[in-house]
């Protein structure tokens, strides 16, 4: 009988291709062509100055109309 894991579990083995790390075979293609290996998480912190602050402005513009209609929804009349 097979163990049943959790989609989000890693499998226990993972596919190698000459001695590369291959995840998924279907994106081998893409990772050869990325030449970047498996996906990894992005270190947000290496980002260009630009892009972050339109992050940052962008999150800020978010979290105030969040506020603004919370504020419009209480104080309606």
């Amino acid at each position: 009988m097979d163990k049943k894991i959790h989609e989000t579990q890693p499998d226990s083995h993972l596919i190698t291709n000459n001695g590369r790390t291959v995840v998924n075979e279907m994106m081998e293609e893409a990772q050869r062509i990325e030449g970047g290996g498996p996906p990894r998480k992005v270190d947000l912190r290496t980002m260009p100055t630009p892009i972050k602050l339109f992050g940052y402005f962008f999150i800020s513009c978010v979290i105030i109309m969040g506020i603004v209609v919370i504020f419009i929804m209480i104080f309606d009349n």
